[in-house]
């Protein structure tokens, strides 16, 4: 155990004092990881949503995948382009409905957030289009509404995650929501299930209305939303970012409060105790951080105070002024 905080300790002063280098692995990692989060989303629409069987019920995605599946299904009732399979629809209309977003990512979010949601964009319409057929029957579940419901939810849902984790979004409403979440101080999957309710019930509709019977209409309906649940819930399991966590802690260093101050950029409340054994002077300090902080801080205060008392509550709102770092 020592040795390895050793070797992490070495490695963050490398890259302090290594800037570029730092740099360059950051935007590489990232770029990693976008097209990774791309590959997850692809397959989860092309395996799972929609499946290699045409006789088997679509399930309705959500964001700018759920309003190209509208907007595909519309061009399917109209007849347009007849010789245009279906995915190539999916892959330019998911891809169009993005670039208004991008300029909401840039201006409302951030440069390096848009530039990685449009790596990420355009990664997922090309594998949409040239994911193998044979890969996506490596497991066939097709005929499983609610595996492919709970799987897609899941795979898609880590995939949003990763995408949040690295500090850019998988586009479409990922951008809405996460440009609202950011602002409001308060989870995303919640934003996603209720715009995703109006794509859900548009299909529905025009689902009914192509077929003549809303039989299968209904059928995809209620499984879309077990695959709505189950990627909400991920999502909000999963993004620390708009978690807070309250820290309590119990201690008899006077010092302690500046050294908080001085390494997190949040303050504390400091209130005079007295320890009930021992009938010495104790400090309790309450402060409010982001979830990912809370072992930095842990580890500090135990460094400072082996002997302190440390409770953490979490919470998922926060009223008044609560610094968030600013995506870049």
């Amino acid at each position: 155990m020592f040795r390895f905080q050793k070797w992490h300790q070495r490695y963050q002063d490398f890259m302090y004092e290594h800037g570029r280098f730092r740099l360059i692995l950051d935007y590489s990692v990232t770029f990693i990881v976008a097209v990774v989060a791309a590959f997850m989303f692809a397959y989860s629409f092309r395996g799972l949503i929609t499946t290699t069987d045409p006789e088997a019920d679509a399930l309705i995605t959500g964001g700018a995948s759920g309003l190209a599946q509208i907007l595909t299904l519309a061009t399917q009732l109209l007849r347009l382009f007849p010789q245009v399979e279906a995915k190539t629809f999916q892959a330019i209309f998911y891809f169009t409905l993005n670039v208004p977003l991008f300029f909401l990512a840039y201006r409302g979010i951030g440069k390096r957030f848009a530039v990685f949601s449009v790596i990420n964009v355009i990664f997922t319409s090309l594998f949409i289009q040239i994911i193998p057929i044979g890969w996506l029957s490596i497991i066939d579940i097709s005929a499983d509404m609610l595996g492919r419901a709970l799987f897609a939810g899941l795979l898609a849902g880590v995939g949003s995650s990763l995408c949040f984790r690295f500090e850019f979004s998988g586009g479409g409403l990922d951008v809405v929501t996460y440009y609202i979440a950011n602002h409001k101080s308060t989870s995303v999957g919640k934003y996603q299930i209720g715009f995703n309710a109006v794509i859900l019930a548009v299909y529905t509709t025009l689902t009914i209305i192509k077929e003549g019977s809303g039989i299968g209409a209904l059928n995809s309906f209620l499984y879309t939303l077990v695959y709505f649940f189950t990627n909400g819930r991920v999502i909000d399991a999963l993004n620390m970012r708009n978690k807070k966590a309250q820290m309590q802690i119990i201690t008899s260093q006077v010092g302690l409060p500046k050294v908080i101050l001085a390494n997190v950029p949040h303050s504390c409340t400091v209130v005079n105790a007295q320890g009930g054994f021992s009938g010495e002077p104790r400090l309790i300090i309450y402060t409010v951080v982001s979830s990912f902080e809370v072992k930095k801080i842990a580890q500090l205060v135990r460094k400072v105070d082996p002997k302190s008392f440390i409770d953490v509550s979490y919470g998922h709102q926060v009223y008044g002024r609560f610094f968030i770092k600013p995506i870049k």
